[in-house]
């Protein structure tokens, strides 16, 4: 729609991609993720994973359910995520990243989205279709203000892809 803005374009997700630009040495070899998040969803599945869905969740639920909210849910994620790499900036990125760690952070998300817990708090939230909880872009290049938009193999039917 007209004046919309695309995950790409929200003020938090470009801070974040200037801040990777002036304080780390990023490129084709050295990529950063960063993650726009969308609070409704987020909202959404923190609300759904507090009624304690029966099965053991996966890392990073390291927060009795309960207790968690969008921002425990974003910071838990990040630190999940960005264990295997360069470490994070706030709740917005990842990076530096080596070759080898970007590709295991992209396998620990794929993994992660694909979990039977996160699936089943994913259906509990009644996230509509096509919703994701966040979109995530490499940033490569010291030239691509936006970064490079990131795909992940999508979940296998019936299972809900919750980053993009």
């Amino acid at each position: 729609m007209l004046g919309e803005t695309t995950p790409f374009e929200e003020p938090q997700f470009l801070r974040a991609v200037q801040y990777a630009m002036d304080n780390f040495k990023i490129g084709d070899d050295d990529p950063a993720y960063v993650f726009s998040w969308k609070e409704p969803h987020l909202v959404s599945f923190a609300n759904a994973a507090n009624l304690g869905i029966g099965i053991v969740a996966p890392r990073p639920a390291s927060i009795a359910p309960g207790l968690i909210t969008s921002n425990s849910l974003k910071s838990n994620l990040m630190m999940f995520f960005s264990a295997l790499g360069g470490g994070n900036w706030e709740d917005t990125m990842i990076g530096p990243n080596d070759a080898v760690q970007a590709n295991r952070i992209t396998s620990r998300i794929a993994d992660w989205q694909r979990d039977q817990w996160v699936q089943q708090v994913a259906a509990a939230a009644g996230l509509p279709v096509g919703a994701r909880l966040g979109y995530l872009a490499l940033v490569l290049d010291r030239r691509q203000a936006s970064g490079t938009p990131l795909t992940l193999p999508p979940a296998a039917a019936p299972a809900i892809t919750l980053f993009q």
